[in-house]
């Protein structure tokens, strides 16, 4: 049997194989080195980005906004949905985990709402919010469950959608996050000047 860790959250508690979570070093790592300028030089890294950027973004009613979204790779049992973090749009994923990740099963990247090519829409921004809109959008693309992998703010999202939607959530991917509840993450927030307390 394959080694797993298990995860907790709140009530909802998770048993994420350990190849899920050797997968999330591979992502952390190469979403945290993004902008690296050695890679940014790379012709290879220039033509990855370069098919991604090209790829027109669909957009899909969930609630009141128009959600921009992009699907790629071959269709699977369970697709693997990236839920980016503040202030950062879906095309800031790192083109060389997007093309490895696609290359056995179905990904999906989006705006979050207000960010990007998603509509603002009319209900006030908060993380609850930002994970209905998430599960929203699974409704939409008829997919019942998920492996949902958020990093920074999205990682917070993922949180909530699993606490709030845990029949939806298949592995709970978490890099860069905290659970330290929303004063902390208010505080963050207004200390990056983003958020009025």
């Amino acid at each position: 049997m394959e080694n797993q860790s298990t995860v907790t959250n709140r009530k909802v508690s998770y048993v994420v194989p350990s190849s899920v979570l050797c997968i999330t070093l591979i992502l952390a790592n190469s979403i945290l080195n993004i902008a690296a300028y050695g890679e940014s030089q790379n012709s290879s890294f220039q033509a990855e980005v370069a098919v991604i950027d090209k790829m027109p973004s669909k957009k899909i009613k969930v609630g009141d906004i128009d959600m921009a979204y992009k699907r790629l790779g071959n269709s699977s049992d369970i697709p693997i949905v990236l839920i980016i973090g503040c202030c950062t749009t879906m095309d800031m994923w790192n083109p060389s985990v997007l093309k490895e990740l696609s290359s056995n099963r179905s990904v999906i990247i989006f705006d979050n709402r207000g960010a990007g090519e998603t509509t603002l829409g009319t209900r006030e921004f908060s993380i609850s919010q930002f994970a209905n809109d998430t599960t929203g959008l699974l409704g939409q693309l008829k997919i019942p469950k998920a492996d949902i992998f958020g990093i920074s703010m999205g990682s917070i999202i993922a949180q909530e959608l699993a606490v709030m939607n845990p029949d939806r959530v298949d592995s709970l991917i978490l890099t860069a996050s905290t659970c330290g509840g929303p004063v902390l993450f208010l505080q963050t927030l207004k200390s990056y000047k983003l958020w009025k307390l």
